[in-house]
């Protein structure tokens, strides 16, 4: 073969060997695709039953974890309300005349006093406000420790502070 040929040959060739490659690789991507089972048509009952433990797998997966995040949804609502709960409690005995009106004293006695309705529903929860007055961290009268407590049945919050009359 002359020079010549060779330079026109050379090009033509190994533009013909990469577009055979790519039909090779074609055809190859698509007899994995395609059902070459000659005669015999249909999945197996074996194959049949690797999908739907495969896809009983995923689906169960899926739902384990919206059922999780739904738990865990609903207790962060439990949480805010008992949290919200607490603050209009402290509110309500942030008034040093509230307090002796509550506990019938001035200064206002030590003792645990639960809060008139005895069960406040919020979402169909149930939480039991009560408030603890004890003697503040000085020998004081005049200062009193005040704690918080809102029970319901996933758990309890509590909060403490100190109301002094001055």
């Amino acid at each position: 073969m002359s020079e010549c040929n060779k330079r026109i040959v050379d090009p033509v060739r190994k533009t013909y060997n990469k577009i055979r490659m790519k039909i090779t690789l074609f055809r190859f991507i698509v007899s994995l695709f395609s059902n070459n089972r000659g005669l015999r048509q249909g999945l197996s009952l074996i194959e049949v039953s690797i999908a739907i433990l495969v896809l009983s797998i995923i689906v169960g997966g899926s739902l384990s974890m919206f059922s999780q995040g739904h738990g865990l949804a609903r207790k962060s609502q439990e949480k805010a309300a008992a949290h919200c709960l607490v603050r209009e409690v402290m509110e309500e005995y942030s008034d040093w005349a509230r307090l002796v009106a509550r506990t019938g004293a001035n200064p206002p006695a030590n003792g645990t006093y639960v809060n008139p309705p005895l069960v406040v529903a919020r979402n169909n929860v149930n939480y039991t406000p009560s408030l603890i007055i004890s003697s503040g961290p000085l020998p004081a009268p005049e200062l009193k420790q005040l704690e918080v407590n809102v029970t319901w049945a996933g758990g309890t919050f509590q909060v403490r502070t100190l109301k002094g009359n001055y």
